[in-house]
């Protein structure tokens, strides 16, 4: 898939998720993100989100949503605009943003590149099946 069609993919996850039975590291395998990780930016997933911008709202709405003891968070129903670290000590890394595109789309590049140890545990795991 080319990163353009990748990031269109990336920018409707938590819809596709709420929507299919498949777990959020299959759909980002099936964006094809895993194959080339570097070649989409923040500022490919911003001009998505502009074209895109309910599903801000969306990953907002997954931020909120996850069950983990620590991971990013996003904050865009009001302002400041932000992303951070939530763990157990408490919200650390929190980094304020002009926009909410621009809080989103740092958002969601933080959460996937977060997800890719997890993934290569998963392919690992998976192939020994």
């Amino acid at each position: 898939m080319d990163p353009l069609q990748t990031v269109k993919y990336i920018v409707q996850l938590p819809r596709n998720y709420s929507s299919s039975k498949l777990s959020y590291l299959v759909l980002l395998k099936e964006s094809g993100y895993y194959l080339s990780p570097e070649s989409i930016s923040v500022e490919m997933i911003e001009q998505e989100l502009k074209m895109q911008p309910d599903c801000m709202m969306e990953w907002q709405g997954w931020s909120w949503d996850k069950r983990v003891s620590e991971g990013w968070y996003l904050q865009i129903d009001k302002r400041p605009y932000h992303v951070g670290w939530h763990s157990s000590k408490g919200c650390t890394n929190k980094v304020r943003y002009r926009n909410a595109v621009e809080a989103c789309a740092n958002f969601i590049q933080k959460e996937i590149q977060a997800s890719i140890p997890r993934f290569e545990q998963w392919e690992a795991k998976n192939k020994k099946t």
